[in-house]
């Protein structure tokens, strides 16, 4: 479960505002690559999600150490519900394309494996191969 933070009650200064517009940077970066999923981008999401949850994390352990306090906060807390917008817009985009990819992949799986006796379609199984050469 998420940690919540009460930003009328904490002081912020311009370097924890930074930080979540970096996030929030680092999270439309990964929606643009969900526009047009392949596996190869999907798996270039994770670290760039990395790089968003490292910044917020950096945000939490230092207790958003503003000292100038109630003049950022409205700032603060209007960088935080964009930031939870963008969230809650790549979280969709994500699902999107789990599903689209789950539903290839079973697909795949019934044209190689066919059905089971209860009419589901078995798991795909991708068999590892190592090369070498040289």
């Amino acid at each position: 479960m998420g940690t919540a933070i009460n930003i009328r009650c904490v002081p912020a200064d311009d370097e924890d505002i930074e930080r979540v517009r970096g996030a929030r940077r680092k999270l439309r970066r990964v929606r643009q690559i969900l526009m047009t999923p392949s596996p190869e981008q999907l798996g270039e999401c994770g670290p760039v999600l990395e790089e968003a949850a490292d910044l917020l994390g950096s945000l939490l352990e230092g207790g958003m150490s503003g000292t100038r306090g109630s003049l950022l906060v409205p700032q603060l807390r209007e960088e935080l519900q964009v930031l939870r917008r963008e969230l809650t817009v790549v979280t969709a985009l994500m699902q999107q394309a789990a599903g689209y990819y789950l539903g290839w992949a079973q697909m795949l799986g019934a044209a190689i494996g066919g059905y089971t006796n209860h009419g589901d379609v078995p798991p795909l199984v991708v068999e590892s191969r190592l090369s070498v050469e040289g």
